[in-house]
């Protein structure tokens, strides 16, 4: 087998031209090798993805403004970020097929379009990652009120698997530089670079599959646990719509698993037909719309935490005790009794003590009769204290 970085064709070793990226190239010519109309449907569903992630985000910005407390907890800054990454990534899928369409005459650097869209494409997905696990540990902690040490172990353990999916994107994005920057300067070793990049894709795709699938087996989790306990409606119908929100994330997931172990591992052949690009630009409109329109459904149907009264602060506490007329002995929450007389009037009274009128008879507390001309004391009403026991019966008439 001839050792393809040692073949000499007169432009260097390993070259087949003289090749750079100021080189003025026709991106028509890749174009005209497929059907102009799909090309352009590509580039419409492009354009639309585009448009739906900015109007969808509008939501997102509209939600975090009226709710921005009961939302707290939630991943609404990484949700936009891996919108905008969809915005840009479609953004130049666009500006790429618009090139294979219109432009006859321009210079390599238009390849950069490709690069940009893989990278800021696939960044989407793997926030994506981030958003699902977290909006998925918020709901469960919402539904049992508690965090387990369990829990916050699954949670370092998603964080890792994260920053092991950043770091695997960061290599395939790469070599794929490296691929485009050997085709644009027409090097032979370009061939062994796509095969790494493939393979290296094809990686992806397989482990962000798995994980799609460990997120829908969560959600579903949440969904019995919402539908088999006492939650109340709102969280019931959050956990739901997450449950679809999983299920379009897998949808896309699962179709570019096919397609790499399918096609890629069992033909070697990375270059796909229209048809095929018309599919995937279909299945990545519907699913990923799908996808962000479940999460900010699951968004607007979370509930915001119940305030308790133990929560209250103390000094919020202390002046609903003192406004209220009635305190029960329990130390609960401050309440009204109807019918009941404020001591104000009584403790102003300059007299320390009630004077009996000597006509009638005193019941006192303890059910026995008093008569002026016994002997005992007068009992004294403590005016210091602002509660009547219910049990007594204790008629008073204030002095003139």
């Amino acid at each position: 087998m001839v050792d393809l970085l040692t073949i000499d064709r007169g432009f260097g070793p390993g070259k087949w031209g003289d090749g750079d990226w100021n080189t003025v190239v026709d991106p028509s010519l890749a174009s005209t090798r497929k059907d102009r109309s799909l090309v352009a449907v590509k580039a419409a569903f492009a354009f639309l993805l585009l448009v739906g992630m900015l109007v969808l985000s509008i939501f997102i910005f509209i939600l975090k403004k009226s709710r921005t407390d009961a939302l707290k907890p939630m991943p609404l800054m990484a949700t936009l970020a891996a919108m905008f990454s969809m915005v840009i990534s479609m953004a130049n899928v666009f500006a790429y097929n618009i090139y294979g369409l219109e432009v006859s005459k321009t210079k390599e650097w238009y390849l950069i379009t490709s690069l940009l869209s893989e990278l800021f494409e696939t960044l989407s997905y793997c926030i994506m990652f981030y958003v699902f696990y977290t909006v998925v540990h918020v709901v469960k902690d919402r539904i049992t009120n508690m965090s387990t040490k369990v829990s916050t172990t699954i949670k370092y353990v998603h964080l890792v698997v994260v920053g092991l999916f950043a770091a695997l994107v960061i290599i395939e994005w790469s070599y794929m530089v490296l691929y485009i920057n050997s085709v644009v300067h027409n090097e032979y070793i370009f061939i062994e670079q796509a095969s790494v990049e493939s393979k290296i894709d094809t990686a992806r795709c397989i482990l962000f599959w798995l994980a799609a699938w460990e997120i829908v087996g969560w959600t579903f989790y949440l969904g019995l646990m919402t539908s088999r306990g006492s939650s109340k409606v709102n969280i019931k119908m959050s956990a739901y719509f997450l449950i679809a929100a999983s299920g379009f994330f897998l949808g896309e997931n699962f179709y570019y698993f096919l397609w790499d172990v399918i096609y890629k591992l069992r033909t070697g052949n990375t270059d796909v037909g229209s048809a095929t690009d018309i599919i995937q630009e279909i299945v990545r409109f519907v699913f990923v719309q799908g996808s962000f329109f479940g999460l900010i459904l699951c968004y607007w149907r979370f509930p915001a935490p119940e305030a308790r009264f133990d929560e209250i602060s103390s000094e919020e506490n202390r002046e609903a005790r003192i406004s209220s007329d009635f305190v029960d002995r329990n130390g609960l929450a401050a309440r009204e009794v109807e019918g009941s007389t404020p001591l104000d009037g009584i403790t102003d009274k300059k007299a320390g003590m009630f004077e009996a009128d000597t006509s009638r008879a005193i019941l006192e507390a303890d059910g026995s009769d008093y008569s002026p001309d016994k002997k005992a004391g007068i009992s004294e009403v403590d005016g210091s204290k602002g509660i009547l026991e219910a049990d007594s019966k204790l008629v008073h008439e204030a002095a003139s």
